[in-house]
């Protein structure tokens, strides 16, 4: 299995316990493409209390130039049946 290329990342902070987490973006999320835009979620589920307060506090913030995502990283993935992007662990 091909591993997905990631091209930027964003941070987003839990406001209920304070985590802090950088998660990639699969390369074919949140880039203009005319009418075939498909956006990463602004609010999470927090990956460590699972209360739903987890937010962006970055924006997009692009890599130097696209690589392969890493085991364990977070990454929003591009998943046909949604809208946007889905939150993973590479490699979980």
């Amino acid at each position: 299995m091909k591993k997905p290329m990631v091209w930027a990342k964003m941070t987003y902070v839990c406001d209920d316990c304070g985590s802090r987490f950088e998660i990639f973006i699969e390369n074919t999320l949140e880039r203009h493409n005319g009418d075939k835009h498909k956006p990463v979620p602004f609010g999470i589920q927090c990956p460590n209390c699972k209360n739903f307060h987890c937010y962006d506090r970055s924006g997009l913030i692009e890599l130097p130039e696209e690589r392969p995502v890493k085991t364990g990283e977070l990454y929003f993935a591009d998943k046909k049946k949604y809208d946007c992007g889905v939150l993973r662990i590479y490699g979980n």
